[in-house]
């Protein structure tokens, strides 16, 4: 085990490194002194004499071990530690640092990679205890936190003695030894930093434990977690300055996050429902022993608490900065006062940054679409919130949502309120913002007239489009029964004043308060008269109306003769529109042309929508064509005949087009066969007004016999009719609704 041992004999010694025998030679490897050697060596003093260093001193490693050498002699210790002196010290002079070793053999072996267990100590007290010790592989004893194997143990950084739960310990201010009941657990302190075991072989707890019911974790050192945050198993817990897991509470992080730590202390992330807490962190009870909970948003990286907008499986909650209040939650039981924490997830009507939104009651899902709030129905336009002055289509139906400086009966104009004239309108039906009901005056954005928004049970607030039983916006009473049809428009909704047209299939006119004054069919045979400034300037139109006369078509004017590019304007047809109107009769126009030469024809025609515009009128005045008279003869001359005059008519109703006019033509029977191709223009979708007068022909079953076998869209069957409310004889007219176009 020594190597080679040989019995040396009294030789010269080198004092300083070597030993050499008689002959002058070098000694080396393990020598045994047989006697005194120049006072250096005793006999059976074992040295080592290394090769190249000499005489060894201190600790050294020869072969696969450790030994221990006098520093002064180089003597090898063969000395077992005892209780009084366990251990070998070795100081170093530079550093100052004391290691120590242990020798168990009386071959001198020190103690390395291993334990040393129950080994009877003696500390300076007198007490004697059995302790436990481990040394490295460099025959060093280990102190502090050290991972031996796959475990963590702390050796006592003064003594070495392995810190465990039933061992004898010393009380070092009283110099009492203690021993462990091998059940409790031992904290270790080891300046700032803390370890624990309640293991009786030592072993340092690690990772997440329960220790004398609070839980802590522990690092793979051994080393307790403490003031911070730790992500185990994908979860992060907080541990405090004591290391006990933060649990079942808020807590204000260092860097500014508002997290909330469980029951089990995991922190939270996504939405969660916490129950309020007083001012100690207890859950809160009011006086009658209810919790409240209220569920926050929580990020999933960073644990913080959100607030805001925020979409959560595609759907879209609030969460308000400014609920909840101390005011939501009651006092408790002898007056406790609640901590509340603001952020939670909202419900019903909130203020979002000055934009009120609406949440679902029950789930706090953010809504785009209407909602019931205090009686009082709303639109809510998501994040947008409130709608106020604004109609929205909802599904099939249109409402309308009153703007804040909306009143019934009123308009607002520059901030002014003035009450509005020639109606009344319903009353207010509700705060800003809610569905209005009844009729209603609409900003200017949206018409800036009446419309009309249903209030029958089950259809409250639909806009009405079309011909309506309504009640008279006019009449102060408002009395249910006071109700008149009035046509809206089947689009916008906004009521028709002095408006004619066709809808569904009908044809229908309204007076200024919009009340429909005819409607009728398309596809009857309607009764019509033509009239001009020959049959005088005060024709009674309600005499007219009331003898069953639906149609007037009125003469607007003529135009020169060939080289006269001036248009002339009847002066009855403006009366003569406005009363007919009035009384429900359909108007159309007729402009006799003296020259259909295609140059005068388009600047008299433009001259008649310049005109009939300076005169208020326009397209929607009319409900029937703008007919163009062509059969003067000098119309023959001056196109040329035929082909010509067809061009030429068929060019002068497109100008009406242009201006936005539908537009036909009139002739009598001879010249629509032998003038001009009045089929192929008929063809083509003008409306042709046909003259054919006869006694055979006066009733409207024999239109086909005025006409080839054929319909006209307008057949002036009698030039000397008698109609109550006109002087003298009228052209009498049959109107066939469905071959005309309608305005």
């Amino acid at each position: 085990m020594y190597g080679e041992e040989r019995e040396v004999p009294y030789k010269k010694i080198d004092r300083t490194h070597f030993y050499r025998d008689g002959d002058g030679r070098r000694m080396t490897g393990w020598v045994t002194h047989s006697g005194p050697v120049a006072g250096y060596h005793d006999a059976g003093d074992r040295v080592y004499y290394h090769s190249s260093n000499g005489l060894l001193k201190g600790k050294n490693k020869i072969g696969n071990f450790w030994y221990w050498f006098d520093q002064d002699t180089g003597h090898l210790n063969t000395k077992v530690g005892t209780k009084e002196e366990p251990f070998i010290a070795d100081t170093n002079t530079v550093t100052g640092v004391t290691s120590y070793y242990y020798c168990y053999s009386a071959k001198g072996y020190l103690k390395q990679n291993g334990w040393v267990k129950d080994l009877a100590v003696r500390d300076k007290y007198g007490n004697e205890r059995k302790s436990t010790f481990y040394f490295n592989k460099n025959a060093v004893r280990l102190v502090g936190p050290q991972k031996i194997g796959s475990y963590r143990f702390f050796f006592d950084r003064l003594t070495g003695e392995l810190v465990k739960s039933d061992a004898y310990y010393l009380d070092r201010d009283t110099g009492t030894v203690m021993k462990l009941d091998g059940k409790t657990p031992l904290w270790i302190r080891d300046g700032a930093n803390r370890y624990c075991t309640n293991r009786t072989d030592g072993r340092l707890l690690t990772g997440a434990k329960n220790v004398g019911g609070k839980q802590y974790f522990f690092e793979a050192s051994g080393l307790l977690c403490v003031n911070g945050e730790k992500k185990v198993s994908g979860k992060w817990y907080f541990f405090d300055a004591d290391g006990e897991r933060f649990m079942d509470s808020w807590l204000h992080m260092p860097d500014g996050r508002l997290v909330f730590f469980g029951g089990d202390g995991a922190r939270f992330s996504g939405v969660k429902k916490i129950a309020v807490r007083n001012q100690s962190g207890a859950v809160f009870f009011d006086a009658s022993d209810k919790k409240y909970e209220f569920w926050y948003c929580f990020d999933a990286k960073t644990g913080n608490k959100r607030e805001g907008f925020i979409a959560v499986s595609g759907k879209t909650y609030y969460f308000d900065p400014n609920s909840p209040v101390a005011g939501d939650v009651p006092a408790g039981k002898g007056g406790a006062v609640a901590k509340v924490i603001p952020g939670a997830r909202a419900y019903g009507e909130r203020d979002a940054n000055g934009v009120l939104i609406y949440l679902n009651p029950s789930t706090g899902v953010l809504l785009t679409g209407m909602a019931t709030v205090s009686g009082y129905s709303y639109y809510y336009n998501g994040k947008k919130g409130k709608l106020y002055g604004a109609e929205k289509k909802i599904g099939n139906y249109t409402y309308y949502f009153r703007a804040a400086d909306e009143e019934a009966g009123y308009s607002y104009v520059g901030g002014t309120k003035t009450v509005n004239t020639g109606f009344l309108a319903s009353p207010v039906t509700g705060p800003p913002g809610s569905r209005v009901t009844g009729w209603w005056k609409m900003p200017a954005k949206h018409g800036g007239d009446l419309k009309y928004f249903s209030n029958e049970a089950g259809k409250e607030g639909r806009m009405l489009l079309g011909r309506q039983l309504l009640p008279k916006h006019y009449n102060a009473s408002f009395a249910a029964n006071d109700k008149a049809y009035f046509f809206l428009n089947a689009s916008t909704g906004l009521i028709r004043r002095n408006a004619s047209g066709m809808s569904n299939g009908y044809a229908w006119i309204t007076n200024n308060n919009g009340e429909l004054m005819s409607w009728d069919f398309v596809g009857n045979t309607l009764k019509g008269v033509d009239v001009s400034y020959w049959q005088g300037t005060s024709i009674n139109w309600k005499q007219v109306h009331d003898s069953g006369v639906k149609v007037a078509i009125c003469r607007a004017g003529y135009n020169g003769r060939a080289g006269n590019t001036t248009f002339y304007p009847d002066s009855t047809f403006k009366r003569n529109i406005a009363e007919a109107r009035k009384n429900g009769i359909y108007v159309g126009a007729y402009i006799y042309v003296y020259s259909c030469r295609t140059s005068d024809l388009n600047a008299a025609i433009d001259q008649f929508a310049a005109w009939m515009k300076s005169q208020g009128m326009g397209p929607g005045t009319l409900s029937l064509p703008v007919f163009l008279d062509i059969e003067d003869s000098e119309n023959l001359s001056t196109t040329g005949g035929y082909s010509n005059l067809t061009n030429a008519a068929r060019a002068g109703m497109q100008r009406l087009e242009k201006h936005g006019y539908k537009a036909g033509f009139y002739a009598n029977l001879n010249w629509a066969n032998n003038y001009f191709n009045a089929q192929q223009l008929y063809n083509e979708g003008y409306g042709f007004w046909l003259a054919s007068w006869g006694a055979n022909k006066a009733e409207q079953n024999s239109a086909t016999a005025a006409w080839n076998g054929s319909y006209p869209s307008v057949w002036q069957y009698r030039s000397t009719g008698s109609v109550p409310g006109i002087s003298g004889n009228v052209d009498m007219n049959y109107i066939y609704t469905g071959r005309v176009k309608w305005t």
